[in-house]
């Protein structure tokens, strides 16, 4: 809820693949998750699930879980968010549609 500062190590994370947010920070199974984005090829290329392995005023590391690519037979072809609310789960995905 804030106020919110800078870590004192910002940046924290700083590649194409597992840095830009793909999404709100979720708890499952007793671990913090953060979605990312893997943009390391083309922007949408897939969503990174990064597990944070240590947060602290001093300290951050997460550890990549798994990525979550486009699935080529529901004509998706680059997705970027993954968000969920109660009873719902979200993904911005772009598809191609051939005419």
């Amino acid at each position: 809820l804030g106020p919110f500062e800078p870590h004192p190590k910002n940046p924290v994370k700083s590649n194409a693949r597992g840095t830009r947010p793909a999404g709100a920070m979720f708890w499952h199974e007793g671990s913090l998750y953060r979605p990312t984005q893997d943009c390391s090829r083309v922007y949408g290329e897939a969503v990174v699930l990064q597990r944070v392995d240590e947060l602290s005023e001093h300290s951050f590391r997460e550890t990549e879980v798994t990525s979550i690519t486009p699935d080529q037979r529901s004509e998706a072809r680059r997705m970027h968010t993954l968000n969920s609310a109660t009873g719902l789960r979200v993904m911005d995905v772009l598809r191609w549609i051939a005419k």
